[in-house]
């Protein structure tokens, strides 16, 4: 139900910035992939809009070795302060 809710916001948010001629970057805290994890309602909302790249945090230390940086033709970069030395 909440992942539900949240692919809906996500979809609701690129389509805004697409209707305002905006061309979407997503930002997401947790990965929407994450070893063998693949959340299927997120993905589709990615590829409904044809999103290419996608920027997530929250993986740290070990769990880097289940980061994933690709998917169905989405690249997932991972942003987490820790893992980007601290720097922009």
């Amino acid at each position: 139900k909440i992942i539900l809710r949240e692919a809906n916001r996500l979809d609701t948010s690129i389509t805004a910035a697409e209707n305002n001629g905006l061309e979407p970057i997503v930002f997401t805290h947790f990965p929407p992939v994450y070893g063998e994890f693949v959340c299927d309602p997120i993905i589709e909302v990615l590829n409904k809009h044809n999103i290419k790249h996608i920027y997530h945090g929250h993986i740290h230390g070990a769990g880097l070795n289940n980061a994933v940086k690709e998917l169905e033709g989405v690249e997932f970069k991972l942003i987490s302060c820790d893992c980007v030395d601290f720097r922009l």
